[in-house]
Formats: structure tokens, C-alpha cells, sequence
């Protein structure tokens, strides 16, 4: 009798003690998530608050339908904020990032190359160098070109320079976008053409981004200011400058930001693809920007600049899950999270269990 009174009172010590680690892990449980929600309730607080300093009626005007914007963390390796991510646009300009890396990819950047007649035929009002058939520039030079003042002759040059005995331009193309999981884009030409089949997203633009950005050579272009133009029969020696006004002189100047591409065409309307350089809880990291549609070309840099705002805001209260604008959408519950679940469930049981009074 004694015997089984002992081994009574130790089940209910055992179930005391059980008890309190499953109270103890529901509050961890609740106490965790409550906290996720304050940060997130304290973030937009003070977004709202900052924001309205800021003229918070203007970022409202971009929150329809039509504008698309994304922000990208390289160090989280995490969509931040997202509108239309999905939704296809033409990307213009933007496309010049695809034979530009392909050629720093496959090409001697110091090999002097002949410009041919096709690699300046284009519509009417597309920038040009302009280059002259018969003059020879290295591929170096056309990089440039085609990535600081977006030239569309020196894209045109590039991306027939990389047809090779092995693979063509296209081939070359198509075999970048699967290697980069690039799956809603098609590309019809080499620089920008308004053609409604020549289509990408939001989302790809940072997989391409992403990648580009690891490449210094591709970088170090991006960054430059402006770009010489030498003289050649009836061209006049010129500097052309970038069409990136985050790097030149003026309102929009930033130090901090650099790259990556600008756009437009009457199908794209303005786009933009930017960088930026950050500090975030005492570490480095770089946030993408990426937005389109957009009707004014000067909206691309305010635009980008509330994003790149928020996004830090995100960053630095620890908030590191895609958000869709004006909604909050919860990271999914790490390893922890399904432990403390099992946890709780597995002593609930337990404790609570009917008792076999056989």
C-alpha cells in the first residue's frame, strides 16, 4: 500500500513538474509571437510617422494596380517589399544587362572588334554612340557604352559578337536564364526593343540583379559617371553621360547608391533597377531596387528612395519576410516554433490523459 501511494504522489510530482514546462513553453509560444507583433505594429508606426514627414500623399499615388516595385536584401537573400512582383513588363533598357554580362562572361574585353552596318540599324530617336560601320572598338569599350549612357548600337555589337561555332547569341540567352531560374522572361532583341513578346518580371530582375552583382568587372562599369567618346571620320569626340542621376550631380545624387539600369520605352514606361549600399545592425549589406511602370522618369528615384527607406526600416527592427505593400505577411515558423508546438501538445496529452483505474 505504501508502495503504491509513493508511486502516486511521483506521478503527480512528475505531472506538477510537466505541468509547468508546458505552461512555461505556451507563454514562450505566446510571449514570441506577441513580440512579432509589436515590432511589427512599433514599424508601422513609426513608418507612418516618418513618412508623413516625408510627404506620404506621394508614395500613395504608386500603390495601384499598375506599378510594379520590389526591394531585394542580398545579405537576407529575401524578397523585403513587393507590388506586381509577378506581373510581366517590358523591360527596355534594363535588357542590355543580358549581353553586357554575357559578353564580360565570354569575351576578351581587350579584343578590338569591327562595327558592321547591322550594328546600327535601330528605330528613330534610340540612343547611339553613334558608332560607324568599319571602326573598331574593344569590347571594353562597348560595355561601357552600353551600360553608362545606354547606347543601343554598342548592345547590338555586343550581343552579335557572341555568336560563336559553339552557341548563338540566344542560345547563350536562354542557357543564363535557366542556369538562373529566370522562368517568366522572354527576350526577343538585344537591347530594349517595345516588343510585347519581350517580357520579363520583378522577380527575375533580381535573380538577374542578384547575379550581376557579383561581378566586379560589371560593377566597376555601373559606377562610372560618364563615358569617352573618341573621334572617328565625321564623330566628333564627345563624353556621354549616365543615365543614372543617383550618380551625377543634382537633387537625386547618392553615394551610397549605385547602378544598375535605367529604361523606357513607350511599353515599360519608366523602370529602373538601383543598388544600394547599407549598414544594418552594425553589418554591410545591399538592398535592390527594382521598380516599373511608372509615368514621369523622375519618379523613379523618389519612388526608390521611400523603398529603399522602408526597407531599411524592415532590416534593422529584424523584420526580414517578404511583405506585400500595406500587409504583412508572417515568416513561416522555424524549427523552434515546432518543437515548443510538439512540446506542448505532447504534454497536454500526458497530463491530461484519462486515468485506467484497472
Amino acid at each position: 500500500m505504501l508502495f503504491k501511494n509513493t508511486q502516486n504522489i511521483n506521478k503527480i510530482y512528475i505531472k506538477l513538474i510537466c505541468l509547468i514546462i508546458l505552461i512555461v513553453s505556451t507563454l514562450t509560444i505566446v510571449l514570441t509571437n506577441t513580440s512579432y507583433a509589436k515590432a511589427v505594429k512599433e514599424t508601422i508606426n513609426d513608418y507612418n510617422l516618418e513618412f508623413n514627414t516625408e510627404n506620404l500623399d506621394f508614395l500613395d499615388d504608386y500603390l495601384d494596380n499598375n506599378n510594379v516595385f520590389l526591394t531585394y536584401s542580398l545579405k537576407e537573400n529575401n524578397v523585403i517589399l513587393m507590388q506586381n512582383e509577378n506581373m510581366r513588363i517590358n523591360p527596355a533598357s534594363i535588357t542590355k544587362i543580358v549581353p553586357c554580362i554575357l559578353a564580360i562572361k565570354n569575351l576578351d574585353l581587350n579584343e578590338s572588334v569591327q562595327i558592321l552596318e547591322s550594328d546600327t540599324v535601330l528605330p528613330k530617336d534610340y540612343i547611339k554612340v553613334p558608332l560607324i560601320p568599319g571602326e573598331y572598338m574593344t569590347v571594353n569599350e562597348l560595355l561601357h557604352f552600353a551600360l553608362i549612357p545606354s547606347c543601343n548600337d554598342a548592345s547590338k555589337a555586343l550581343a552579335r559578337l557572341l555568336n560563336d561555332n559553339n552557341s548563338t547569341y540566344e542560345e547563350k540567352v536562354k542557357k543564363l536564364f535557366e542556369e538562373l531560374n529566370m522562368q517568366d522572361t522572354n527576350f526577343t532583341n538585344s537591347y530594349g526593343f517595345a516588343d510585347p513578346n519581350h517580357y520579363t518580371t520583378a522577380n527575375d530582375l533580381a535573380k538577374l540583379t542578384r547575379y550581376v552583382l557579383n561581378d566586379d568587372i560589371f560593377l566597376s562599369i555601373i559606377s562610372k559617371k560618364h563615358v569617352n567618346v573618341p573621334p572617328y571620320a565625321s564623330r566628333p569626340a564627345n563624353i556621354l553621360n549616365t543615365t543614372n542621376k543617383y550618380l551625377l550631380d543634382g537633387p537625386f545624387k547618392n553615394a551610397d547608391i549605385f547602378g544598375v539600369k535605367t529604361g523606357y520605352n513607350n511599353l515599360s514606361k519608366y523602370c529602373f533597377i538601383s543598388a544600394k549600399s547599407v549598414i544594418v545592425r552594425n553589418s554591410p549589406d545591399k538592398i535592390i531596387c527594382i521598380v516599373a511602370n511608372l509615368n514621369n522618369e523622375d519618379d523613379r528615384y523618389y519612388l526608390s528612395n521611400k523603398l529603399y527607406l522602408y526597407t531599411e526600416h524592415l532590416l534593422e527592427n529584424k523584420i526580414n519576410t517578404s511583405l506585400k505593400w500595406n500587409s504583412f505577411i508572417p515568416k513561416k515558423p522555424n524549427i523552434e516554433h515546432y518543437a515548443a508546438y510538439l512540446i506542448v501538445i505532447l504534454l497536454a496529452v500526458f497530463i491530461f490523459k484519462p486515468r485506467n483505474n484497472n
